[in-house]
């Protein structure tokens, strides 16, 4: 929720998928994902962190316009300038609904259990349960297309846990050429501390999007 003069984030996220058709209209898969932070020079204000999340799922198209998935994960979240982690177990839904051959939605729910533990620099201890969903609309045109998403997703965050982040999407996007392409967006979210060990950070935030390539 702050900025330190002359510190760089360093940040990687890495999350690969492996998946097996079972059927025409089903397959099973895992999923896996890292993300990392390193702050140059560190200081109080922003924790060095490695996040790990492993998932396996199933998932099933029930005709043209219908399809859904679910899936059980673990995540661990470790920081390395204080010592703390947490555990986190959950379950995750997701589906979505083709409303015509240009219109369609998505929606994604999910729970975990979360335990934190704290030794240094203060011993302590707690546990949530976190949930998150976002639900999505996309609306195509011939070149151009619409997108509009909403929802709450739980998040690892430089503040020693982690973050359930509010959010607010509105993205516009065309092609005007086969090889020139804009996007326009505008997102509006809040971060907050579902668990962790530096209390409960805060933060409101905006931005804006505009790319042409």
């Amino acid at each position: 929720g702050h900025t330190q003069l002359g510190t760089i984030r360093n940040y990687l996220i890495v999350d690969p998928t492996w998946s097996h058709t079972l059927t025409p209209l089903s397959s099973i898969g895992i999923a896996g994902e890292y993300q990392g932070i390193r702050y140059s020079p560190s200081d109080l204000g922003h924790i060095n962190f490695s996040y790990y999340q492993g998932r396996l799922f199933y998932a099933k198209t029930i005709d043209l316009g219908t399809d859904y998935s679910v899936g059980v994960y673990g995540s661990r979240y470790q920081t390395l300038t204080i010592d703390s982690h947490s555990n986190s177990a959950g379950l995750q839904l997701s589906g979505g609904y083709n409303w015509s051959q240009v219109l369609r939605s998505d929606m994604t729910v999910a729970w975990q259990h979360t335990q934190f533990d704290e030794t240094s620099p203060r011993p302590q201890s707690s546990s949530s349960n976190p949930w998150s969903a976002n639900f999505g609309t996309t609306y195509k045109q011939q070149v151009s297309s619409y997108r509009f998403t909403i929802g709450r997703t739980i998040y690892p965050s430089a503040s020693g846990g982690l973050f359930a982040t509010d959010q607010v999407r509105l993205q516009y996007d065309r092609a005007f050429t086969q090889r020139m392409h804009f996007t326009g967006a505008v997102r509006a979210f809040r971060d907050r501390t579902t668990v962790g060990g530096n209390g409960n950070d805060r933060r409101n935030y905006v931005t804006g999007t505009v790319r042409l390539e």
